[in-house]
């Protein structure tokens, strides 16, 4: 019979070997650089060019930026936006805290060009604080902040319905930025639930599949996501009023996320990845929020998911740490069988 004294001892060793081999669920620190100051109390915004055009939704209303310093130009003044999205014909989509979302033209610069019309109204729930599209199955979604619902509709903004609520299992708690993964799942980010819930895009509504993908970490309100498709890397702004001004980051499982980014400003609200050039884009945020936007650069990937490979010098230590804790745990198995 194997002494529990040997186990013990070779649980020390392995303990040695993980510590030597570095902890994961680390991200490193990225750094923030200012993207563009001309539109007051921005709440997201899609980059068509890197360094260049953008479209900026903000509290004040919904812009055409042709460079970041550049004079913005207003396409809509008459709401207050939050997230914005692009339907497959380069059309824009931007949702308002007046429980509407709203239809542009593909490519429009100007007021005048940009064809405003109601492309669906979210009904009972408040304001819209996320919208995405499901290319893949023709669905748009919209999320209702105050009414703890989520709302799915074609992509003509046809046939809306009901698709998850505060009822269902998971028991939404002011839903906002909504991302749709290339795995087939819609991500949610529960604002006041403090997590990342998600669903299948095709479940048959009301959907009661939704599973909770990440929760924890330190986050104090899960506003935006953005989630890349090539690496299905996400990340989280942590923002809103109860926001800590930092962006959180989780591997494709989910699980706890860990802070990616510390912007120092309260409020930031959506973000935008643009994973072509790796760059995410944040907005300042309304309230006590920043009135600037801001980059981040992607390139490097999270640690947590680059596996760290030992030294040699390391690898020796490993070696040495299995060997003491084998021929300690080897001493006390004979001395256990040896008679009294």
């Amino acid at each position: 019979m194997i002494s529990k004294f040997w186990c013990n001892s070779m649980a020390a060793g392995l303990l040695s070997l993980v510590a030597l081999c570095g902890s994961a669920g680390v991200a490193s620190a990225q750094t923030a650089s200012p993207y563009s100051s001309v539109v007051g109390q921005p709440t997201d915004l899609i980059v068509l060019a890197p360094g260049g055009a953008a479209y900026v939704a903000s509290n004040t209303g919904l812009y055409y930026l042709p460079t970041p310093a550049g004079a913005p130009v207003l396409i809509s003044g008459a709401r207050q936006y939050r997230e914005l999205a692009m339907l497959p014909d380069g059309s824009l989509l931007g949702g308002s805290t007046n429980g509407g979302v709203y239809r542009y033209n593909a490519g429009c610069t100007t007021l005048a060009g940009c064809g405003e019309t109601l492309f669906v109204a979210l009904g009972t729930g408040g304001g819209v604080y996320g919208v995405a599209v499901d290319p893949v199955n023709s669905y748009v979604f919209i999320s209702g902040y105050d009414g703890d619902i989520v709302r799915r509709t074609d992509l003509t903004g046809a046939g809306i319905t009901t698709f998850a609520t505060a009822a269902a299992a998971v028991n939404l708690n002011g839903p906002s930025g909504l991302e749709v993964g290339t795995d087939g799942f819609l991500y949610v980010g529960d604002s006041d639930n403090l997590r990342i819930v998600r669903y299948p895009t095709n479940c048959v509504a009301p959907c009661a599949s939704g599973t909770v993908f990440a929760s924890g970490g330190g986050m104090t309100s899960t506003r935006g996501l953005a989630r890349s498709p090539t690496s299905n890397i996400m990340f989280i702004s942590d923002g809103g009023a109860l926001g800590s001004g930092k962006v959180y980051t989780v591997g494709p499982a989910g699980g706890t996320p860990v802070q990616y980014s510390a912007l120092a400003v309260n409020g930031i609200e959506s973000i935008y990845l643009d994973d072509a050039t790796t760059t995410l884009y944040v907005s300042g945020g309304v309230g006590s929020g920043s009135p600037n936007t801001y980059e981040i650069s992607v390139a490097a990937a999270p640690s947590f998911l680059v596996p760290t490979v030992p030294t040699l010098t390391e690898w020796a230590m490993i070696l040495l740490a299995l060997l003491l804790a084998g021929g300690g745990g080897l001493m006390l198995w004979r001395r256990q069988g040896e008679p009294a």
